[in-house]
């Protein structure tokens, strides 16, 4: 038995990389055993992921790349969720160096995860 009817899990990153500078795990874990870890889960997962770019401690974010988007792609294969919500910064951080992803971008990337075979909704 489930004890979770539809999980929505985060995954903000395709490469290790950024995956690292966005999420900074406090335990040692790659983005390669988060990825396994959420496709155990089943198809009726959904997937949350904040789209952003901008400095953080000097190291620069951006996950709206077209090799990170194309990365993220392959792992969405893997886990294979039941749909991914996206969004990008809605309120203010504890860095002023980063920035809002615009709407047009955000659209763009929605149909770019569609286009890919996954449904998608987006959040401004």
């Amino acid at each position: 038995m489930q004890k979770i009817d539809v999980p929505i899990c985060k995954l903000d990153a395709g490469t290790e990389k950024q995956f690292i500078l966005i999420d900074v795990p406090e335990i040692k874990i790659s983005i390669d055993e988060i990825t396994n870890r959420l496709k155990s889960l089943g198809n009726k997962i959904i997937i949350q992921t904040i789209f952003l770019r901008g400095f953080v401690n000097n190291q620069y974010i951006d996950n709206t790349t077209e090799e990170e988007l194309n990365e993220y792609i392959k792992r969405l294969r893997i886990i294979n969720p039941q749909k991914v919500m996206i969004y990008s910064i809605d309120r203010k951080t504890p860095f002023d160096t980063l920035e809002l992803i615009s709407k047009e971008e955000l659209e763009k990337i929605a149909n770019f995860i569609f286009s890919n075979g996954f449904e998608v909704d987006y959040y401004l």
